[in-house]
């Protein structure tokens, strides 16, 4: 078996070097050479069980020459196991607050600095470059990447039109110097399900109590499709105040042998509180909106799942993404889907209708 403290060290720096396993080209120096002493030592255990159980990986690993071969299994598993272990050491960075040689901090300490007590940076300090990325004096930093690609896109579009009423999260490693900088391929957008302003502003001024709402797939191919983007619910809390409605929205994944093996959950919670008064969508206007990814131990997750919705189950940690305030109707649905995009749950709730997604 290999140590787990080299596994540890190798997935540490792959991940403070923003890559990922299968990234392979794009490794630091000496991370290969790292993975490639490391798959040595694990042709010495490799079992038929693995054989079996890593097919999948050997598979991407071969690229279609001899694809159940040892080597390629072995390497398949050896990536599958740094991917694990990368996802419960950034697990472990979120919960302590604490990421280890960030980039962030050593190269841009003022910036770093101008933080407040969530971690987030004004907007109005950064400028747009690309498509999810901005530029700080010559160096490019980027909107962390727990954020779905989706939501990043769309908050580099608000920054670039309200930067000084949005603050961010930073990618503590992401960083670059202008001038090394190449922008990535951009990748297909989503852009979420469609939904009708005017049955939105009824429903938000409808008194309701707090809703859990479950996927029902109604064909083979919804049933195909929720597998692929698996939600086990959407819970929604709304609360009634003097001026205004805070509501919050949860969307609880169902637990797979993945976060078992990693041994942390994370979820996503978008909140924002709406003024009364509003008679038209163009007066609608939200105080505030906002974003943070949860990050719950296996044990309290299990918990959190088998509870009701009134019980107060907190996550052990939490990471604010972003920060808006005085948000317009179409800022706030538009970062509401994006941070859910691929929940059709979002829609059904703010309309009431069914949302068919295929």
């Amino acid at each position: 078996m290999i140590a787990a403290s080299e596994l540890d060290v190798l997935a540490a720096t792959l991940l403070q070097h923003c890559t990922w396993p299968w990234d392979q080209p794009q490794w630091p120096p000496g991370a290969e050479d790292k993975f490639l002493a490391l798959a040595a030592e694990m042709r010495s255990c490799l079992t038929d069980e693995d054989r079996t159980h890593y097919k999948p990986e050997a598979c991407i690993e071969a690229r279609g020459v001899e694809p159940w071969s040892d080597e390629n299994v072995i390497r398949g598993k050896l990536r599958r196991l740094l991917y694990e272990q990368m996802l419960t050491l950034r697990a472990q960075w979120f919960i302590a607050r604490d990421f280890p040689d960030s980039v962030l901090d050593s190269s841009l300490p003022d910036l770093a600095g101008k933080k407040n007590d969530d971690g987030l940076i004004s907007a109005g300090l950064l400028k747009r470059h690309g498509p999810s990325s901005f530029l700080y004096r010559q160096t490019v930093v980027h909107i962390n990447s727990i954020a779905p690609y989706e939501l990043q896109l769309e908050l580099a579009r608000i920054a670039a039109n309200c930067s000084d009423r949005l603050r961010l999260s930073l990618d503590p490693y992401d960083i670059h110097l202008a001038a090394d900088f190449l922008f990535p391929l951009r990748k297909a957008r989503w852009r979420g399900p469609a939904f009708n302003a005017e049955q939105v502003l009824q429903r938000l001024y409808e008194p309701n109590i707090s809703t859990v709402m479950v996927r029902c797939p109604e064909s083979p191919l919804e049933e195909t499709y929720f597998s692929l983007h698996p939600v086990e619910r959407l819970e929604i809390t709304r609360t009634e105040k003097t001026r205004r409605l805070a509501f919050s929205f949860e969307e609880l994944v169902p637990l797979n042998e993945e976060h078992r093996r990693v041994g942390y959950v994370g979820t996503f919670l978008f909140h924002c509180d709406l003024l009364l008064g509003a008679k038209c969508i163009e007066e609608v206007s939200f105080e505030h909106v906002d974003a943070s990814y949860l990050l719950y131990r296996l044990d309290r997750y299990e918990s959190r799942l088998r509870s009701k919705q009134t019980d107060k189950i907190k996550a052990n940690a939490h990471h604010k993404i972003f920060y808006l305030v005085r948000s317009s109707f179409d800022e706030w649905r538009s970062l509401l889907i994006h941070t859910f995009p691929r929940d059709e749950l979002v829609a059904e709730y703010l309309t009431g209708d069914h949302q068919k997604v295929i």
